[in-house]
């Protein structure tokens, strides 16, 4: 290379290198205002004050109070100028800044309340960069940004809309900012010793299990908070557990008050940190971190990832049919118990019947049955029943009782939603076309963002909108009562998604955190801030359009909102708003991250739209858990949880642990399809054991059956007695889906009233119970008494009561008389023996016996067929299932 053009590259390398060098360069601070008072001179930088040049405040009002005390901290010139700002009553506030060099700068604004709090969107060059940012109480101050954008002709526009905000500085920095100059880089983090290690892995569980209870930040009893090293100075001589309060306490069994002493093992484990130099760890000792006995922790059962079971080694192979009575079985060994023999084919039917599609079988379809020598009919019975139409109708209600789904607001004005049904023949769709758990789930809480072209989509968002709502308080109360209101109705989603899905009462954080789980009162917010563009209003959404299918109507579904920035509230008081929450899932689920990368200002639909997400995820250990435990509940009475809503610590505990992972387990290995599931557990040799089982050791160890070892009697549910009643008097009207009938007179005014029965008995008013108008405290007297429960609360478990109101209701009831005179009219035109021997076979799905017959017989010739009927319905024969 000639030697002037190894000169001229050589100048190309070195201005290159300073190009790059040059690039960067410090922060540059181009503009910095105050609002609306004078130049100051605030963190050593020069600010301008009112009335500088090219700022235009866009017909803004001053505002200055110096008297109100800041509450983050705020000094001097800084505080001086926060305390004046400019401020539009409309809330339209506009500011223009120029005198700027073209490209890249980053913005800070400097807002602040006075009074109440005020919400509204911040926009940058005519972009939104802050939506629903929510001011706070009187005192509060932030530096909002930096945001970054590219200066128009010199120039930057600010403006809000919404709230008034009060505006009280800006700063414009050249470049664009990760954060204020004036903040200081976070220090690197200090070396983890093999010390530390040992404490949180080893140490920190003993603490967290015995001491913190009363040795934390909010008690600290004897003035001792054991989540820290501060905290412990007076409990705590370093390499000397002699001289040290907690091990003399310990050591000596004082420690812990009232409760079982720690094991030898722990005791060592402590002596041994102690006299080693009592190093802690790298973080505050978590009072979440391990379970006692009065509270759960991380390594609560129900929070371990779903585990891998294997299914069990039986003796009495012969027994089982699939891998569920391998499980049963192995209990009942281990124990020394047989299980039942298997019902009687008439029994079965009639189980799988109810059980399945909420109806009884025909005398028809028992004889055929009964008769069938198909090594498969049991099998084929099963899957006949899973196809019906009705099985939709009878698990949709299970899941309608579990989202508290109700056809009125509830409060005081009660008014009907005329439009709440769509959701509920979306449920009964979905079951019957055996719809992925998962995607049920999805549909529920985001159908309207994943799928914005799709009616069914939207219609699944009706349960977020099926619960109470305050008419009087969202709508005719003050502004306080309005806020309050919200709260209520956030909390009310927030435990209605919480426990249908994952069975855990979160809401119970919502003023501090959990008593009894895992989930601390600022998660409480966090998973709120989900579901915090939730809306519903008086009049339903109405003028639905949709481009695939062209539904232009009225639903009950959600009117989404992009919510405001979410705080902790003090004690779940809407006057004393804190730190800033973003939308996050619970910390608590083993192998499932909560942070979902989620900001303040996510999109509302992105919002529901991740917590699908996370609900779904496999590694969620709870949704698939939960779910399967419903499915057991629905076929055999009652769940391996006995609290299918609540599976945390004040819940139950599984009656077959492994059972139940294995289950859950496969269930999401199936795809997540309830039918298969359901088949598997009614075509098992545990469902179709007998009930009336004489096994003295089984019933004196464990009377209710939870172990399986015989089938349990349950009663008819009410609207189970109310359809079964209609369906052997002939009467019932089998139509599909649409509009509600109402059974109760209503009182359309101010207060929508739902008071006594009409006592119609009509094709409409005979269609079945899931198809009445399921309006809060508008129950029919008949459902009531029975146990059918009012929709204004979640019933994940009905009551099973027996009561005198019970059978006075069923003897008494116009309605039970009308379906009596209904299947006496069925009887044939014979003599009073073979009627009698009809309205037994439609009743009851037998022969009556000869002296049932003759006692019969004499009764007809006294009181009438009709009677007679009605004593049948009476029977725990036509109202339990065995």
């Amino acid at each position: 290379m000639p030697r002037n053009s190894r000169f001229i590259a050589l100048c190309v390398f070195v201005f290159s290198c300073s190009v790059v060098v040059g690039s960067e360069e410090a922060p540059r601070l181009l503009r910095a205002i105050n609002l609306n008072g004078p130049a100051l001179v605030i963190e050593g930088r020069p600010w301008e004050g009112k009335g500088a040049a090219e700022v235009d405040t866009g017909g803004m009002a001053g505002f200055e109070n110096q008297a109100v005390p800041l509450r983050s901290a705020a000094e001097g010139e800084l505080a001086r100028m926060i305390r004046s700002s400019h401020w539009d009553g409309g809330g339209n506030n506009r500011l223009a800044v120029g005198a700027l060099p073209g490209g890249e700068v980053s913005v800070f604004l400097y807002v602040w309340e006075d009074n109440n709090p005020e919400t509204f969107d911040l926009s940058l060059n005519r972009l939104v960069v802050k939506a629903g940012h929510r001011s706070g109480n009187a005192g509060e101050w932030q530096r909002l940004g930096p945001w970054v954008t590219e200066t128009r002709d010199g120039k930057i526009e600010l403006a809000s809309k919404g709230g008034a905000a009060n505006w009280s500085g800006i700063e414009i920095w050249k470049g664009a900012l990760e954060r204020h100059p004036g903040e200081k880089p976070m220090p690197p983090p200090k070396p983890v010793t093999a010390g530390a290690r040992h404490f949180d892995k080893v140490v920190a569980p003993v603490l967290s299990r015995h001491c913190l209870e009363c040795h934390n930040p909010s008690e600290a009893k004897g003035e001792i908070d054991l989540t820290h090293a501060e905290g412990a100075v007076e409990a705590l001589v370093a390499g000397d557990p002699e001289a040290s309060e907690l091990w003399v306490q310990v050591s000596e069994d004082d420690m812990p008050k009232k409760r079982p002493p720690l094991s030898t093992a722990e005791k060592e484990i402590l002596r041994d940190w102690i006299a080693s130099g009592a190093e802690w760890g790298t973080r505050p000792v978590d009072p979440f971190l391990a379970s006692t006995e009065h509270r759960a922790g991380y390594d609560w059962w129900s929070l371990q990832p779903v585990a891998t079971v294997a299914v069990p080694v039986v003796k009495d192979a012969n027994w089982t049919r699939n891998e569920v009575d391998r499980f049963v079985l192995a209990g009942l060994e281990a124990k020394g118990w047989k299980p039942a023999a298997e019902a009687d084919r008439r029994t079965l039917i009639r189980r799988l019947s109810f059980d399945l599609t909420g109806l009884p079988p025909t005398p028809e379809e028992v004889a055929a049955f009964a008769g069938d020598t198909d090594p498969k009919a049991y099998e084929n019975l099963v899957d006949k029943l899973l196809a019906s139409t009705a099985f939709g109708e009878r698990w949709a209600r299970r899941w309608l009782d579990v989202v508290r789904f109700g056809e009125s607001q509830g409060f005081e004005r009660n008014r009907i939603r005329e439009n709440a049904w769509r959701y509920r023949d979306w449920v009964i769709g979905a079951f019957n076309a055996d719809l992925p758990y998962d995607e049920f789930l999805r549909m529920q809480i985001a159908g309207d963002v994943l799928y914005p072209e799709r009616l069914d989509a939207l219609i699944a968002t009706g349960f977020q909108v099926a619960g109470t709502w305050d008419q009087v308080g969202h709508n005719e109360g003050s502004g306080a009562m309005r806020l309050v209101a919200r709260e209520e109705h956030l909390e009310d989603l927030v435990a209605t998604t919480a426990q249908s899905v994952l069975a855990l009462t979160v809401n119970c954080a919502r003023c501090h955190d959990h008593k009894f789980d895992p989930i601390s009162h600022r998660e409480y917010y966090q998973f709120a801030a989900f579901l915090g563009g939730v809306h519903q209003e008086e009049k339903e959404r109405e003028g639905i359009k949709l481009k695939g299918e062209g539904f232009g109507g009225t639903a009950h579904v959600i009117r989404p909102k992009q919510p405001p920035v979410f705080h902790v509230l003090a004690r779940g008081d809407v006057t004393r708003a804190g730190e800033e929450v973003m939308p996050a899932g619970l910390g608590a689920l083993a192998g499932l991250e909560p942070d979902l990368g989620l900001s303040v200002d996510t999109p509302e639909g992105e919002r529901r739209k991740r917590l699908a997400e996370w609900l779904t995820d496999p590694a969620n250990p709870l949704t698939a858990r939960v779910f399967v435990n419903r499915l057991w509940q629905g076929v055999f009475g009652e769940g391996l949880v006995d609290t299918p809503s609540d599976f945390g610590f004040s819940g139950g505990r599984p009656s077959d642990p492994a059972l139940l992972e294995w289950l859950a387990a496969r269930f999401m290995a199936d795809g997540w399809k309830p039918k298969e599931l359901i088949r598997l557990l009614v075509t098992s040799a545990t469902y179709r054991q007998d009930s009336r089982a004489a096994n003295p050791a089984a019933q004196a160890g464990d009377a209710e059956a939870r172990l399986r070892w015989r089938a349990t009697m349950r009663r008819l549910e009410g609207e189970e007695v109310r359809d079964a009643m209609l369906a052997v008097a002939g009467a019932l009207n089998r139509t599909l889906g649409g509009p509600s009938f109402r059974d109760v007179k209503v009182n359309l005014g101010n207060n929508h009233e739902f008071t006594d029965p009409t006592n119609e008995f009509n094709d409409d008013t005979c269609r079945r119970a899931i198809y009445r108008l399921w309006a809060r405290s508008g129950s029919h007297p008949l459902l009531e008494s029975l146990d059918c429960p009012d929709p204004s609360v979640m019933a994940p478990r009905r009551n099973r009561t027996i009561t005198p109101l019970q059978a006075l209701s069923l003897l008494n009831n116009p309605f039970a008389e009308e379906c009596a005179r209904r299947l006496a009219g069925r009887a044939g035109s014979g003599d009073t023996r073979s009627q009698v021997r009809d309205v037994y076979r439609l009743a009851l799905l037998r022969e009556p016996s000869p002296d049932e017959a003759a006692l019969a017989e004499r009764f007809v010739g006294d009181e009438g067929l009709d009677q007679l009927c009605l004593v049948l319905f009476n029977t725990n024969e036509f109202l339990y299932l065995r």
